[in-house]
């Protein structure tokens, strides 16, 4: 499996520019550290009047909507992955589960 899970570098560069916009959407500015409750992320700034952002009000670092469209398809084929990895892992939980229940052993 970790032949399977060996990133390249194009995925790398995919997963690092999707942690980025994915911590400041959660409030968690990648650029001046600051944590904000997500709620509070500017989502349209002064400095980006046509665009569609999020941003820290702390610092002002944002990420447009067409950035972010296009991190996430970059990012897609590794979500794609992670998704059928948790959901092997699901049918490997339920499996496991009817088998105890089965047996009456505990798992």
């Amino acid at each position: 499996m970790s032949k399977e899970l060996h990133l390249d570098v194009s995925l790398e560069r995919a997963r690092a520019l999707h942690r980025v916009w994915r911590a400041l959407n959660d409030g968690d500015c990648p650029k001046c550290h600051k944590y904000h409750p997500a709620t509070q992320m500017r989502r349209v700034l002064p400095y980006y009047p046509d665009a569609e952002v999020i941003g820290c009000p702390s610092c002002g670092f944002a990420v447009t909507q067409a950035e972010i469209e296009a991190i996430e398809e970059m990012f897609a084929p590794a979500m794609n992955a992670a998704v059928s990895i948790f959901e092997g892992w699901r049918e490997e939980r339920k499996a496991s589960a009817a088998t105890t229940e089965h047996t009456g052993e505990k798992p």
